[in-house]
């Protein structure tokens, strides 16, 4: 790490560490007892989800397809290195293919795990009256004590903004440094449900809003 490298590290310690937001402003008491630290750690630099409209009484939270490339850089690397070890065994070559068979299977199971978890639609559905996470809606007559996948609407109070600083380390030894943005649920309880995190800040708040409007309730930016 270099010198000026400490250096912006040692001032974005310092950025991070100063309030930069007042929850008490809001003027409700339930914003001052809620945390304000991020509900999942983590996210990511690229926009992977926008809320859409799938009809008059309910909209969803889908993949973009821009952010399908990510994931799919990697299923495809996986894919073309499983074929070309497949071929070096059939030439009788087993010696490459010991060492190749498990760099594809990494890739490409990267990717699909990848995929396969920002591909899980969150539904808020006004007809049912519920929000969930994942493909099967949730029992009207089930258990709902567990709060993690799904909950009432009538139950959310709030839409939180977040802002988290990321950090990760490049492969050439430098830091990656970006802000990711997190939209949660604030439950009438205190409890928050993570919906989505990611880096477009723009989209986020405009989808903030456009919930805040589906489900009548206000948005608590800490961004600003």
């Amino acid at each position: 790490m270099t010198f000026f490298d400490k250096i912006k590290r040692k001032l974005s310690k310092i950025c991070n560490s100063k309030p930069q937001f007042d929850p008490s402003r809001l003027n409700d008491e339930l914003a001052t007892k809620i945390q304000w630290t991020p509900a999942k750690r983590g996210g990511t630099n690229i926009c992977t989800h926008s809320l859409k409209e799938i009809s008059p009484g309910r909209m969803e939270f889908k993949i973009r397809a821009a952010a399908v490339l990510f994931p799919g850089i990697f299923l495809v690397i996986g894919i073309v290195i499983l074929i070309s070890m497949t071929i070096e065994v059939l030439k009788q070559d087993t010696e490459v293919s010991y060492f190749g068979f498990p760099f594809g299977i990494v890739f490409f199971l990267i990717g699909f795990f990848i995929l396969r978890k920002w591909m899980i639609p969150r539904v808020f559905d006004r007809n049912i009256g519920y929000y969930w996470k994942g493909k099967n809606e949730p029992d009207h007559h089930g258990d709902m004590q567990n709060m993690k996948e799904y909950c009432r609407l009538t139950d959310i109070h709030a839409i939180q903004l977040l802002r988290e600083y990321c950090r990760s380390s490049s492969s050439n030894g430098r830091s990656n440094s970006y802000y990711s943005y997190e939209l949660n649920l604030v439950l009438k309880d205190g409890t928050r449900l993570n919906v989505v995190d990611h880096g477009k800040l723009s989209l986020i708040r405009a989808d903030s809003e456009k919930l805040s409007q589906f489900l009548g309730i206000p948005v608590w930016d800490s961004t600003l």
